[in-house]
Order: C-alpha cells, then sequence, then structure tokens
C-alpha cells in the first residue's frame, strides 16, 4: 500500500483553509500523522510561505522541506516521489535504569516515548541521557548497565509489528577507554539533530551551548592518539553547524533587544521568529543522516 502524499490540488484546497493558530496546526500535524500521510513542503526562491509553521507538518509526518527555484521544481518533486519510505506510524519506548534520565525531554525522567510520521531505512534518531548526580557511584559498581527499546510502526503492505530489543552497555569512569568507544560519526549526526531540535522548540540559548560542549567533546576524539578519520568528515560536519555557530549567535543578538532576564529563558514561540531561509536549514539539520552531512554543509 503506497503512503498517501499531499497533492498540488490538496495543497491548494488546505493553503486556502490554512491554520491561523498553533492549536490548528496541532490538529492538522495530528490528523495527517493519523492518517499515515506524509507532507513534503516545497516553497519558490523569494517567497514568504510561513515555513517554520508549515514545516512543521513535514517535520512531524516525516517529510522534506525545501525552498527551490522555479527551474528545479520538477528535479524536487521527483526526489520526494523516490523517497523510500519503510514504515509509517512509528513508536518508540525507550527505558533507562532508574539511575539515569534523559536530557532535555521535559521532566527528568528514565523513559522515553517519541513518534514518527515516516521513516526510510537510513532515518537517524538520537538523543542524550544523564546519570543522577547522587547514584554515580551506584552506578560505577557495574560493569554494564542495561537499555531496553520497545518499537511499533506499520509497514507499507499495512502489516503493523512490534520490536523490543535489550542491549547492555559498558560502564567506565577512565576517559580514555570512554574516548576510544565513541563513535565519531554517530556524535556528529547528534550534534547536528540536537542542536536544531533546541533551536526549532525555542530554546535558541541551549541549542548553541549544547552544540559548542559537543564539538569540544569531538575535537577532544580527534586528539586523542589512537584517533584516524579523513580530515573531509570532520570539515563536513563543521560546515553543516554553521547555521547554530554563525546564524543563530545573529539571531540572538537581533532577538535580545526588549527581552528581560525571565524571558530569555522561557521558550519562544519559534513560528514567529526564524526566516523561511533559516527554518529550512534548521529543518534539514533535524533530519541530518550520514550521507548529506555535505549537502548541509554546501
Amino acid at each position: 500500500m503506497a503512503e498517501p502524499t499531499l497533492t498540488w490540488a490538496t495543497w491548494k484546497t488546505f493553503q486556502k483553509n490554512m491554520p491561523t493558530s498553533p492549536q490548528s496546526f496541532t490538529t492538522v500535524i495530528w490528523e495527517t500523522w493519523l492518517f499515515s500521510t506524509v507532507v513534503s513542503v516545497v516553497t519558490i526562491e523569494g517567497t514568504n510561505c510561513r515555513l517554520p509553521e508549515l514545516g512543521q507538518l513535514a517535520d512531524k509526518t516525516g517529510g522534506k522541506v525545501n525552498i527551490v527555484h522555479p527551474l528545479k521544481l520538477a528535479d524536487e518533486f521527483q526526489s520526494i516521489l523516490e523517497e523510500d519510505i519503510i514504515a509509517t506510524n512509528v513508536k518508540l519506548k525507550v527505558f533507562l535504569p532508574l539511575t539515569m534520565y534523559f536530557l532535555y525531554e521535559g521532566d527528568q525522567q528514565s523513559v522515553l516515548e517519541k513518534s514518527f510520521g515516516s521513516v526510510t531505512s537510513d532515518t537517524v534518531l538520537s538523543t542524550e541521557f544523564n546519570i543522577y548526580s547522587s547514584k554515580i557511584k551506584e552506578v560505577l559498581r557495574f560493569s554494564q548497565l542495561p537499555i531496553q527499546l520497545h518499537l511499533t510502526y506499520t509497514l507499507p503492505d499495512g502489516r503493523s509489528r512490534w520490536r523490543i530489543l535489550s542491549l547492555r552497555r559498558p560502564v567506565t569512569n577512565d576517559c580514555s577507554t570512554a574516548l576510544e568507544s565513541i563513535d565519531l560519526s554517530v556524535l556528529q549526526i547528534h550534534s547536528v539533530q540536537f542542536s536544531a531540535r533546541l533551536a526549532m522548540e525555542g530554546y535558541v540559548s541551549e541549542a548553541r551551548n549544547v552544540a559548542l560542549e559537543l564539538k569540544a567533546l569531538i575535537d577532544m576524539v580527534m586528539r586523542h592518539e589512537k584517533y584516524e578519520a579523513p580530515d573531509v568528515v570532520y570539515e563536513d560536519w563543521e560546515n553543516s553547524m554553521a547555521p547554530i555557530y554563525e546564524d543563530l549567535q545573529e539571531y540572538m543578538k537581533e532577538d535580545s533587544s526588549g527581552k528581560t532576564e525571565q524571558d530569555s529563558h522561557r521558550e519562544v514561540p519559534v513560528v514567529k521568529t526564524f526566516s523561511d531561509e533559516m527554518a529550512t536549514m534548521i529543518f534539514h539539520m533535524k533530519r541530518a543522516k550520514n550521507k548529506v552531512l555535505s549537502k548541509l554543509g554546501n
């Protein structure tokens, strides 16, 4: 069963009745997700199309967000149609030991739940977790810690599937051992996705701080005596992070005027602040994969 896609005709109908409030957009996003509809948003260069708002439809349903030249519209549509969707209605539940919690996921909880509209074979999801400071000594008494993932999804032919993955990950307090075990490509993808997600949720200052912290960690890995990788990998990643390091810095300067200290720590309604170009880049970063890092940097 082919996945339904928002066509030009249905888009024109939607555009005439475009939601004007966050509540209305939430309703539309939920309805498209419920019916396994993949929405991609394509706009023309030089226009203002409220991409920070409309892009959320694509972001939540697994579609694409892009700004293209009129002469390249056909190529963009072809690229969207060729997207190899392997599952829809994907739900993920991750269980950590009670001594740990997920970062930037609302309350400090040891269970994480995520829902996705659709995924491809190279879709990547990343998150961060930490150990409660009062539990560090307890954790270090173990050589391994258990992590469990519950995954439910619907195949293109309509069949539903449920998978459970149980893992045990090593524990160490030795910095050199930890650096040797880090997969740099995973860390680079995570830094792009995670900082972009924080930015789109309105945590602009936190997004930049997290990006800089992860950059410092990546630099430590690369300076480690046993690290070996081509420089081009680092260059592609660093270029892809430019919107976080540079563009967000300018955004923070422009947006800081007239705000109190209390406002600076409050979640910002990002749909009213980012330009279409900035929103498009952030949406691209949220869907970052190994093979598209170089494209993000261009």
